[in-house]
């Protein structure tokens, strides 16, 4: 893991904005801005590939660019080019993928999809569970429901460090939270960096991880009886060879301790293995739970701090060869802790 962080934490404070094209949207819908202006006949029922004079056909337009109209006599014709950049001038690229999920794709199974180059791509799914007692009339709102969902898509060139929106305005109840994809350095892998604000700005959640396989994050406030779960899916392309996973090293600091403390776990990888570490850690209850792979997945890490400002807990979850490292700050405590893991032979 990168031995600083690019961004910093004070990037999960109230400025976290829209990047353009793609870059950002505070939207709640998965489906990007702005929105596709198709000059073909809309379809009479949903999810319906538009047909006019006996043709498949779309035509997608930006503020920049425009696909031009495209026209087909196969379904998989069709499908096959809306995942062509060449094709399509490089440009609508989300807005093609977006409306390749919703066309082309039947049951999770793609219809002869094609292929694209989605190496520098990302999903981020967050929910967000309202746990209080509620009237019948609060149960029967439908503009305020028990539970939110927010996805994601994310398109990434893998050039520059990029921040990403992704949980918009009409689930603030749920905090604020943005997903940064860095940049490979020298050699150093590119990383992803989850990042959710709650409580008017003053509790701050941070994890990160190599890029390459799922990251997630999972909060409960007791106190305001909320659980919030943000999990962002990156491209397995990222990922750096396997090393020797055999030996863990997992370090802890805190705004009361100036040198950071280490522990080493050592893990026979068949077995799941949970343990405390860091005892005597301030009030905090530190776990670490160490998962073999299974089900043609690797090997994952997950940390969880419980008792955070007494109220509050967070878990934590990555591939343990790409790393993992959690953070939490509080403004009105005053409590800042940052905690990782990550092969002892990285």
């Amino acid at each position: 893991m990168k031995s600083t962080l690019k961004i910093t934490f004070a990037m999960l404070s109230l400025s976290i904005a829209a990047c353009s094209n793609g870059g950002g949207g505070s939207g709640a819908t998965p489906v990007p801005s702005p929105v596709a202006t198709p000059t073909t006949t809309t379809p009479t029922t949903p999810n319906t590939i538009p047909v006019v004079n006996g043709k498949y056909t779309y035509q997608f337009s930006t503020n920049t660019c425009s696909t031009g109209r495209r026209e087909f006599t196969s379904v998989k014709g069709y499908c096959d080019a809306m995942l062509n950049d060449a094709l399509n001038n490089n440009c609508a690229r989300e807005l093609r993928v977006a409306a390749f999920n919703r066309l082309c794709v039947n049951g999770g199974t793609v219809i002869q999809p094609g292929t694209m180059n989605i190496m520098n791509s990302a999903r981020c799914v967050v929910n967000g569970s309202d746990l209080k007692d509620r009237t019948l009339l609060q149960s029967l709102n439908p503009f305020n429901p028990r539970n939110r969902q927010v996805i994601r898509d994310i398109f990434w060139d893998g050039r520059a460090d990029r921040s990403y929106d992704i949980l918009g305005t009409i689930s603030a109840t749920f905090g604020r939270a943005k997903f940064t994809m860095n940049a490979s350095q020298r050699n150093l892998p590119a990383e992803g960096v989850v990042g959710l604000v709650q409580g008017n700005g003053s509790d701050a959640y941070l994890v990160r991880s190599n890029l390459g396989s799922q990251i997630s994050l999972f909060v409960q406030n007791e106190s305001a009886q909320q659980e919030t779960q943000v999990v962002c899916m990156s491209d397995s392309s990222f990922k750096k060879p396997k090393v020797d996973l055999h030996q863990v090293r997992c370090t802890y600091k805190s705004d009361g301790n100036r040198n950071p403390r280490e522990e080493l776990v050592n893990w026979d990888m068949r077995s799941e293995t949970s343990k405390q570490i860091f005892g005597n850690s301030a009030s905090e209850n530190i776990s670490l739970r160490l998962k073999p792979a299974m089900n043609g997945q690797d090997e994952k890490v997950e940390l969880e701090i419980a008792d955070l400002d007494y109220d509050k807990s967070m878990r934590a979850e990555s591939t343990l060869n790409e790393g993992l490292e959690i953070r939490f700050s509080s403004r009105d405590s005053g409590i800042n802790i940052v905690l990782s893991c990550a092969p002892a032979s990285k």
